[in-house]
This record gives C-alpha cells, structure tokens and sequence, in this order.
C-alpha cells in the first residue's frame, strides 16, 4: 500500500536570497523516481511560524499523510518543537536530493 508522505520546506528568509536550499533539494526529488509512495510537496511556507503552522495544518487535514517531514536549516530547539509537534523526521541543511530520499527510505523501513 501506498504512502503518503508530505515534506514541507520555507520560503527565502533574507531579502537578497535567491533560493532557499531546502526548497531546492525538495525540487530536485520531484525529479526523481526513487520512491513508489506518493510524495506531497507543500514548498515555500512563510517564514511566519503562524501562517506557516495555519498552512501546515491544513494540508494534513487535507491528505491525512502518514509522514511527515520538514526540511530546515535550524537550531536543535525548533527541531525539537517540529518533533512533538507530530513531525516524522526535521531534515536539517542534507547536501543532495538522494538524501533526502535515503531518509525517506529509512523512515518508511522503520515502520514494516
């Protein structure tokens, strides 16, 4: 059975930014065909911790995922907060789309 799988990352933080690099790598999975689960990409949240938990929340109750995932670059206490929050895993600053699949991979074989 298929796995819904909704990864989340933020828009540019700093006015001169031109990308985000967590939003780049979600990109580039979309490229891949890695994994046979539905991915649900919900890139760019605001750099508002209200707006984007309001958009968060709503894209869960949307698709009810059965993981979820945030790409960030943070402190360890924000990937505290994502954690008991209910997020699955808080990838922070992966240098390659393959590793994001890898992590994929590895939460899904955790709950065979």
């Amino acid at each position: 059975m298929k796995k819904r799988i909704l990864l989340t990352s933020f828009d540019i933080w700093l006015k001169d930014q031109q990308s985000n690099s967590s939003d780049d790598l979600l990109l580039e999975v979309t490229k891949l065909e890695l994994i046979p689960h539905d991915l649900i990409f919900l890139r760019h949240l605001p750099v508002d911790v209200q707006l984007a938990s309001e958009r968060v929340i709503q894209k869960i109750n949307a698709i009810q995922p059965d993981y979820i995932i945030i790409t960030s670059y943070t402190r360890e206490v924000s990937s505290h907060k994502a954690l008991n929050a209910g997020f699955n895993r808080f990838l922070v600053k992966l240098e390659s789309p393959e590793e994001i699949v890898d992590e994929i991979v590895h939460l899904l074989s955790t709950d065979l």
